[in-house]
């Protein structure tokens, strides 16, 4: 797995509380950008492995995909301790994207009965919750804050499941599914 060397490097910086510099490349970016960084927390979500720590130059708490880092070199200067409750934060959403300014928000989902045995029984997020049974499928509430990785959790279903609410991740992911019927429909 692409990143998988600079697992024991983080946490090695991780144990000593040891800023590390990275040289990282995003997806969204031509080119790569040096930063120093406060390790915090090594997170592996959908088989890929994220490092949240405090980026200094920018002044917040960010995610690295390890697989995106081109070099690390651990620095001779002591972390800057974390200001939020790290398993706190990612406790209310799915994946590892917390989005600022964005609040916890009640999500319910309408599923057909084969797709909520799956659902049931390998719950979406960890407040997941059944709120009614009805003829033809489950209803489920989870609380979190949306976030990309929830709706393409979501996504996945395709018509197999309805958002009910809140009414802005119901119109996301119809505009979503509108795009994606458009790309088959030429």
């Amino acid at each position: 797995m692409q990143g998988q060397k600079w697992i024991d490097p983080l946490f090695t910086a991780l144990k000593n509380e040891q800023r590390v510099r990275i040289v990282y490349q995003p997806f969204s970016s031509p080119e790569p950008y040096s930063t120093e960084v406060s390790p915090y927390l090594l997170k592996e979500y959908n088989n890929r492995w994220f490092l949240a720590g405090y980026d200094h130059p920018n002044e917040r708490l960010q995610n690295y995909g390890l697989d995106r880092i081109i070099d690390l070199t651990k620095l001779e200067v002591s972390i800057l301790p974390s200001a939020v409750d790290l398993r706190d934060h990612y406790r209310k959403v799915v994946g590892v994207t917390v989005l600022p300014d964005r609040e916890e928000e009640r999500v319910v989902i309408r599923a057909i009965t084969e797709q909520a045995f799956y659902i049931a029984t390998k719950p979406i997020h960890h407040s997941q919750r059944v709120l009614r049974e009805e003829p033809g499928g489950t209803v489920f509430a989870i609380n979190v804050i949306p976030n990309f990785e929830l709706e393409s959790a979501l996504l996945s279903y395709g018509e197999r499941i309805e958002i009910l609410e809140p009414d802005s991740l119901r119109l996301q992911l119809k505009e979503r599914h509108e795009q994606a019927a458009r790309l088959y429909s030429e």
